[in-house]
């Protein structure tokens, strides 16, 4: 009867503890989320054609409209950028109004 001492004992310690064993599992899932190594990151390449805005910021060639006129779409390797279209404005910098670009009027329709 000795053994049953010894269950009816662990099994009051594991009853008392039983709350520690989700942590203890997420524990252990995280662990093994961590990378091995670090290695050393390729450079990012630009795209054909990026146009630099400011010092993490460039304008890539998007294609044209239905006129024509040359649309761009913002891109960077670290900020996070708006995913609309622009186009040139007149003053050489870039707008989101189709409107105000240097470029022909948009076809009606």
């Amino acid at each position: 009867m000795d053994w049953a001492r010894k269950v009816y004992a662990a099994s009051g310690w594991l009853a008392q503890s039983w709350w520690a064993v989700p942590g203890l599992a997420l524990i252990l899932a995280f662990g093994a989320c961590t990378p091995a190594a670090e290695e050393p990151l390729e450079p990012l390449q630009l795209p054909d054609g990026a146009v630099q805005v400011s010092p993490e910021l460039y304008m890539v060639p998007a294609g044209a409209d239905d006129v024509g006129c040359p649309m761009f779409q913002p891109w960077s390797p670290t900020l996070m950028v708006v995913q609309a279209l622009h186009w040139r404005s007149a003053d050489g910098g870039f707008t989101l109004d189709r409107n105000a670009a240097d470029c022909p009027p948009a076809a009606a329709g």
